[in-house]
């Protein structure tokens, strides 16, 4: 006796809705990496995946459009030059490797098997700015030591012209001291008219 048409559709749906739910993906949803790091977009099975399997990657863009990343087929065939398989299908891994990480990389990725009839998951990548600490290269310490004699050098020539003023002016002030003082007339007496007469 056979199966009755809408009971054999029906054992056949639950069919495909029971090894949907056996074969869905766990997986983070949302991974966030520096840039220029490294970023593990992880995609893991509940079971291992049957030899034979094909595994999708996708970038979704903001207008909803899919572009395939990488595609895993008894071999990885990356579509973008910075996405690795890492995978590991008999242990139910599918993840990729994302490495150097850009600004451009973030946005929503998604994993799933091609043939089967699994659940596919969606991972958001955030990108964040690399935090840079500015050491001083060779050229900028060479710079700096040059700038620190010329401003060395400056002030020393300054201070030496200080002195050498300061040294002027407290010469011609002795200089006055010593002339020999005016007569009352306001003249200035000879060296002879200063001496007594001798006798």
């Amino acid at each position: 006796m056979g199966i009755p048409t809408q009971h054999g559709a029906a054992i056949l749906l639950g069919t495909f809705i029971a090894l949907g739910l056996a074969g869905s993906v766990l997986a983070q949803s949302h991974i966030t990496a520096e840039e220029d790091s490294t970023a593990l977009l992880p995609c893991l099975f509940e079971e291992p995946i049957p030899a034979g399997e094909m595994i999708t990657w996708e970038r979704i863009s903001a207008n909803e459009s899919t572009e395939q990343i990488l595609v895993f087929d008894e071999k990885a065939t990356p579509y973008i030059g910075n996405v690795a398989w890492v995978g590991d299908l008999s242990r139910g891994d599918a993840s990729v490797l994302v490495s150097p990480v850009r600004h451009v990389d973030a946005g929503q990725y998604s994993c799933g098997t091609f043939f089967s009839n699994v659940q596919t998951k969606t991972i958001t990548l955030s990108v964040t700015s690399k935090v840079t600490m500015l050491m001083p290269g060779p050229s900028t310490i060479v710079a700096g030591v040059a700038l620190m004699v010329i401003v060395v050098g400056v002030t020393y020539l300054l201070m030496s012209r200080r002195r050498r003023s300061r040294s002027r002016s407290s010469r011609g002030r002795k200089f006055h001291q010593l002339e020999p003082p005016a007569s009352p007339d306001g003249l200035l007496l000879s060296r002879e008219a200063t001496e007594s007469p001798r006798q």
